[in-house]
């Protein structure tokens, strides 16, 4: 199996050293492997490095942009960000067309495209082989300005949004930023996901490689960067676009990045071990509405009061290093029996403690049969004199770190095994939304909760949750939990919570 890793390099050569030492520690066993690399470089000792690595390995084309009728080109990077002008990115996709063609003209099986301030789990190429799609691309999580969020560099629609947008729908800004939030957290958890656009260390098929393919820019399109005009065109030319983010790569976009490298190395690269500074930007933007409310004369004190009621709670917002999960369970009757018994097994496999309230004898005695090993607390209750804040302030007695709250007639999908440990290390998240699937609708509500100590949950309850409980940052899960009951209530209040 034939495979091209292709490279245009105009790189600093901190970092270029690491990124040709990182290219040859990737598990490339039983791939026929050639590089094909376009030397842009401005620095002499970054153009040596590529002639020291063509030397020392095989199959290694080498060519500059002398090659190509260019002249030297432009630094384009400062201690900061990039500045990519219109002839930069022409220059680019010339170097980058010559490295398809050659891949086509070739028989190459795979072209793998990666930059050269990108370095990698060694299993990455291989692993993304075995996705078996056409175009897919390993995620890596960037910060393009100085105090940004991490973002990543695939996105789902236009020139960069992290949301779909259907033609029929308008969206308000806190719809959008919600959607955006929801695709970001996904792409933390290990998976494949289509995308709409991809860039920067991408594997290419074999079938791919016979359509036309080019990163020319189309005449009628003004997106800014190549990237964006080959995914048009894969996208037109029925290819779809795929991200992996079982092994995330680690961007040396500043040279000061340099020094997390041998932390990536050995511990791989965790993007909930970065969380942009939530309480500077409230702060700034509460800042900001108050200017604005006071300019136009708006006298909105319920408005600031929440605001400012948030700023005060990121101050001492708490993000536990345990993960330990409390599920709290109503179960109503004992018609709730045999479906019971399955919904408990599947939670044996994530739940450390259980907090269950119940009013039938002989479901006391299944629960201590199942439960036998773990950590459980039955309250025994009268249904009929039974409220949901009752619920909640019984099981903050068991001191929990995060809240699952699920009844006897509700089930998760299998995906939950696998995913939750992963939304519990999201140290961004304090609530997860799911789609709750009955036999005639779908809605979403909340079931996943980390407890904040110093957040003033009303007392007011609509459903089994505090009324203001989506006043903490929360995520839309698309993991659905099957609900066998014949009234969905909770769904009907989605709305009223706040």
């Amino acid at each position: 199996m034939k495979l091209l890793i292709g490279s245009p390099i105009k790189q600093k050569t901190s970092i270029l050293e690491v990124f040709l030492e990182n290219l040859v520690k990737m598990d490339l066993d039983g791939l026929e492997v050639s590089y094909f690399f376009i030397d842009d470089n401005i620095e002499e000792s970054s153009s040596e490095l590529l002639k020291k690595f063509q030397k020392a390995n095989k199959n290694v084309i080498l060519k500059n942009y002398l090659d190509f009728g260019y002249e030297p080109g432009l630094n384009y990077q400062n201690q900061d960000t990039h500045s990519w002008k219109k002839s930069l990115i022409e220059r680019i996709t010339t170097f980058k067309d010559a490295i398809i063609k050659y891949a086509q003209n070739n028989s190459f099986d795979y072209l793998f495209f990666v930059d050269s301030d990108i370095i990698m789990n060694p299993q990455t190429i291989k692993h993304l082989i075995k996705q078996n799609v056409d175009i897919v691309s390993e995620v890596f999580w960037t910060s393009w300005n100085p105090g940004d969020n991490l973002a990543p560099q695939v996105w789902l629609q236009d020139e960069s949004k992290l949301y779909i947008r259907n033609w029929d729908s308008e969206y308000s800004k806190s719809e959008i930023k919600q959607y955006t939030k929801d695709f970001v957290a996904k792409l933390k958890i290990p998976g494949l996901y289509e995308v709409g656009g991809l860039g920067a260390c991408t594997l290419i098929s074999k079938y791919a490689l016979t359509k036309d393919l080019s990163f020319q820019c189309i005449p009628n399109i003004s997106f800014w960067g190549e990237d964006r005009h080959f995914c048009i065109r894969a996208q037109v030319l029925g290819l779809k676009l795929y991200v992996d983010t079982f092994y995330p790569a680690y961007h040396i976009y500043r040279e000061s990045y340099l020094s997390g490298v041998d932390d990536y190395i050995q511990n791989g690269f965790n993007p909930h071990a970065f969380i942009y500074n939530p309480l500077a930007r409230s702060k700034r933007n509460l800042k900001n509405k108050i200017k604005n409310l006071v300019c136009s004369k708006i006298n909105n004190f319920k408005i600031l009061w929440r605001e400012y009621s948030n700023s005060r709670f990121l101050k001492h917002r708490v993000v536990n290093t345990e993960e330990k999960i409390t599920l709290t369970m109503v179960v109503k009757t004992e018609k709730d029996n045999n479906y019971l018994e399955k919904i408990l097994k599947q939670t044996l496999k994530y739940v450390d403690e259980f907090v269950i309230f119940v009013s039938s004898k002989e479901d006391i005695a299944l629960i201590k049969k199942i439960l036998v090993n773990k950590k459980t607390h039955i309250i025994k209750i009268d249904i009929n004199n039974f409220n949901r804040q009752k619920q909640w302030e019984e099981t903050l007695k068991f001191n929990p770190d995060w809240l699952l709250f699920l009844d006897s007639d509700e089930i998760f999908d299998n995906k939950i095994i696998k995913d939750i440990k992963y939304m519990l290390k999201n140290r961004e998240v304090d609530v997860y939304t799911f789609n709750i699937k009955t036999q005639n609708n779908c809605y979403k509500y909340p079931h996943l909760i980390r407890f904040q100590p110093h957040f003033r949950y009303q007392k007011q309850f609509v459903g089994r949750l505090p009324k203001n409980i989506l006043r903490l940052n929360y995520i839309n899960s698309d993991i659905i939990i099957s609900y066998k009951g014949t009234k969905a209530n909770d769904g009907q209040k989605f709305e009223d919570l706040i």
